[in-house]
């Protein structure tokens, strides 16, 4: 997954609902979400433990764009032997909920670790740290997730 998100992100992160993230997996950019938490416009929370240690976060993102229209729901139905889509519209709302991937701050160069890493380590209760042969972290104990609440 990891070499699949560098070469996604090698020209750069695209753009879903307005914010960087990784045309792979899907990952916030660590350095757009740093600046929307220290605009207190973004909460981190955690999610299980997969893969051993603290591999993805949920993001809570104050909504630039809360009165957009976007499908809320859809659903098929068969009349006469032919397929029909009846959807429903509605706003966005107050937040959008995106993901935050923590290999890609192996993907960061030092001095821009050094700036991004104790932002995010303070908005999530897990320290991350550089070393020489990739990123480390230490959490409060095994499984800990910072609650969304």
């Amino acid at each position: 997954m990891f070499g699949s998100c560098e070469n996604a992100i090698k020209n750069g992160y695209g753009d879903r609902e307005g914010f960087k993230c990784c045309g792979y997996c899907g990952s916030m950019d660590p350095v757009e979400l740093a600046e929307l938490i220290e605009a207190g416009k973004a909460t981190m929370s955690g999610s299980d433990w997969k893969y051993g240690y603290p591999h993805k976060f949920y993001v809570d993102v104050k909504n630039p764009h809360p009165e957009k229209q976007v499908i809320i729901c859809s659903r098929s139905l068969w009349e006469n032997g032919e397929r029909k889509e009846e959807v429903e519209y509605g706003t966005q709302g107050q937040w959008l909920y995106l993901k935050f991937y923590s290999n890609h701050l192996a993907l960061l160069d030092n001095n821009t670790f050094a700036r991004v890493a104790p932002i995010i380590n303070k908005a999530c209760g897990i320290t991350w740290e550089m070393g020489d042969d990739g990123v480390y972290y230490r959490a409060p104990y095994f499984g800990y997730q910072k609650s969304r609440y």
